[in-house]
């Protein structure tokens, strides 16, 4: 038996029991986002101090990071410089042609512009072999001189140059060209 009555209507029943319910709702929904918020300050927190433990190891690592672009510009380099290597070392191949070259150009610039080569040729037998056991060659030259004395000069010239065993005056001759005297020679060195 009851000893109350309640003179609530049912429109305000229904009220109180939606308030009611909202009220839970809302505790529940606050106590909802302080955990979210909790769950994110945290993420947020770890998340800083992984960028700033990266941004360090990136500061830190940095100078590896330029060796590492400075080795492979010099890797290029280095790719750059044997294939320029080769190329040396097949012109070292055929040096003889070339140091011959060198060394008949050095002795003619020593005469003072007075002796001029005007044929050079270059025979090389691989087979015979001189005293070194590097193969034999002969160089045959023909120019033209102002005087005897140039001439002499050149071949005293060639003779002070390492690779040359023998050198030959194989003949002079005197001429006059234009008001001036000539004289045309012809030289074989053998090495």
């Amino acid at each position: 038996m009851k000893r109350y009555l309640n003179l609530i209507t049912d429109k305000a029943k229904t009220r109180l029991s939606v308030r009611r319910c909202v009220r839970r709702w809302l505790v529940v929904t606050a106590i909802a986002l302080l955990c979210l918020a909790q769950v994110g300050v945290t993420r947020w927190w770890s998340y800083q101090g992984a960028a700033q433990a990266r941004a360090t190891a990136e500061a830190r690592f940095d100078p590896i990071r330029q060796l590492k672009l400075e080795n492979a510009k010099y890797k290029q380099q280095i790719e750059y410089l044997e294939d320029n290597e080769q190329v040396s070392i097949a012109l070292a191949k055929n040096q003889p042609v070339l140091v011959l070259l060198g060394l008949v150009g050095q002795a003619v610039s020593e005469t003072k512009q007075q002796l001029c080569v005007q044929q050079l040729e270059f025979h090389q037998d691989p087979l015979a072999a001189n005293a070194a056991g590097k193969p034999s060659g002969k160089l045959a030259l023909e120019g033209v001189s102002l005087h005897g004395d140039a001439i002499t000069l050149f071949t005293d010239q060639l003779r002070e140059a390492i690779p040359f065993a023998e050198i030959d005056v194989e003949s002079t001759e005197t001429i006059e060209m234009d008001e001036w005297t000539k004289q045309i020679f012809s030289l074989t060195l053998s090495f």
